[in-house]
């Protein structure tokens, strides 16, 4: 959850910038970036979901042989 939180802080510092910089308003600014986040996430979240679900269910099974 950390990481994700910084991850957003990055993003939407990054574009308080590129807004005090050119002058632009802060939707024209953070729109675009966080539009493109939750595409992202809309469309690979299951799958990375499915792939950190199986790397600690290998895990799980190392831990269990040892």
């Amino acid at each position: 959850m950390f990481c994700i939180l910084v991850f957003i802080l990055l993003i939407a510092s990054g574009a308080m910038l590129i807004k005090g910089a050119m002058g632009l308003s802060v939707p024209a600014v953070l729109g675009p970036g966080f539009t493109v986040l939750v595409m992202a996430q809309r469309l690979f979240g299951k799958r990375v979901a499915a792939i950190r679900a199986e790397e600690e269910e290998k895990k799980a099974r190392l831990v269990a042989k040892l």
